[in-house]
C-alpha cells in the first residue's frame, strides 16, 4: 500500500476483526475470497464489496472420479460389503460437528441397524482430546461396535467410494467446505448443515440436503432416507457429480484467477502512466 504496489489477497475464512485488520484490510487492492460467506466477512470489517470477487476453490476432476480403480474395500475396515455405510470426512476438531454426527449415528443405526458409522480424519498436533472425547461418546452411546474411527486418510476419494452417505456438521459457519464438493465428485449425496459455503453449494432437495446446524434428529432423518432410498440416493449423487463437474473445474478456476491478476495488473499500468504524466508535467510548473 505504501509503495503503491498492487496487493491481491486470497481470502479462505474469517479474518481477525480488530482495529488494525479494519484499517489494513481495506488498503488490499483487491480479495478473491472463496465463497459468498467469505466475501460478507470482509465487507463486514470495511472492505468495499466492489474490491472482493467470488472465486470458488477448484477440484481435481481427475482424482476424485468414479472410474478410478481402487483396492480400497470395506472389508479393509472389518464392515461386510453389503452393509450400509455412512459417515463424515474433515480434521478432528470440535467445530467440524463429528459429535452431533455421533448423536446423529446413533439415531440412525436405531432404524437401520445393519448400517456402519465412519469418523473419517485424524487429530491436529497437540489436540487429541477431543477424538478421545468422540470415541468416549461413541461408547456411552452404545454404538462404539459400529462407528470406524479410521484417523487420517491421504486417499480420501477411495475412502469415499465406501460411503453411501455423507455428512458434514460443522457447528460454526463453514467458510466453503470443500470435503462437500470432494464427495459429490464421487457421487455421493450429501447432507450438511445449513449454515456458509454449503449453502452456496448445495441445490437443497437436488444435488443434496441442507439441515440446521447442531440438529443431530433431522441430520439422522436425511442419512436414514438416503440409506433406506437407493433410487433417491443414486439421483441425487447424479446430480452432484454433474454440478461439480459444472462449476468447480481447475480449468475455469484458473481462468477466472487470471482474469483478476489481468484486472489489477491494468490497475497498476493505469496507476504508473498517471504518475508519469503528473511527474512530466511539474518540471514545466516549476519554470514559471
Amino acid at each position: 500500500y505504501m509503495v503503491r504496489v498492487p496487493l491481491l489477497a486470497y481470502q479462505r475464512g474469517d479474518e481477525w476483526n480488530s482495529p488494525l485488520v479494519r484499517w489494513l484490510a481495506p488498503r488490499v487492492t483487491h480479495y478473491i475470497a472463496n465463497s459468498e460467506a467469505t466475501k460478507l466477512n470482509l465487507v463486514s470489517i470495511g472492505v468495499p464489496a466492489r474490491q472482493i470477487q467470488v472465486i470458488y476453490p477448484p477440484l481435481d476432476l481427475a482424482v476424485f472420479n468414479l472410474t478410478r480403480r481402487s483396492t480400497l474395500t470395506r472389508a479393509t475396515f472389518g464392515v461386510p460389503e453389503a452393509s450400509p455405510c455412512f459417515g463424515i470426512v474433515g480434521l478432528l476438531v470440535a467445530w467440524k460437528g463429528q459429535d452431533v454426527f455421533l448423536r446423529a449415528a446413533k439415531r440412525v443405526l436405531e432404524q437401520v441397524p445393519e448400517a456402519y458409522a465412519f469418523v473419517i480424519g485424524g487429530a491436529p498436533r497437540g489436540g487429541r482430546d477431543y477424538e478421545e472425547m468422540l470415541r468416549a461418546l461413541a461408547a456411552e452411546l452404545g454404538i462404539a461396535d459400529r462407528v470406524i474411527f479410521t484417523g487420517f486418510r491421504s486417499d480420501v476419494p477411495h475412502v469415499l467410494r465406501l460411503l453411501d452417505v455423507v455428512a458434514h456438521a460443522s457447528v460454526r459457519t463453514e467458510p466453503f467446505g470443500r470435503v462437500i464438493i470432494e464427495a459429490m465428485a464421487m457421487g455421493r449425496p450429501v447432507v450438511a448443515a445449513r449454515a456458509g459455503g454449503p449453502t452456496e453449494i448445495i441445490d437443497d432437495g437436488r444435488t443434496g440436503f441442507l439441515v440446521p446446524t447442531r440438529d443431530d434428529e433431522v441430520l439422522a432423518k436425511r442419512i436414514v432416507a438416503l440409506l433406506q432410498d437407493s433410487s433417491l440416493a443414486m439421483r441425487v449423487g447424479q446430480a452432484a457429480r454433474q454440478d461439480v463437474v459444472e462449476k468447480y473445474s481447475a480449468a475455469d478456476h484458473v481462468r477466472l484467477v487470471t482474469e483478476v491478476y489481468l484486472t489489477t495488473l491494468g490497475f497498476r499500468r493505469r496507476f504508473l502512466k498517471a504518475r508519469h504524466l503528473v511527474q512530466s508535467v511539474q518540471p514545466a510548473e516549476r519554470r514559471r
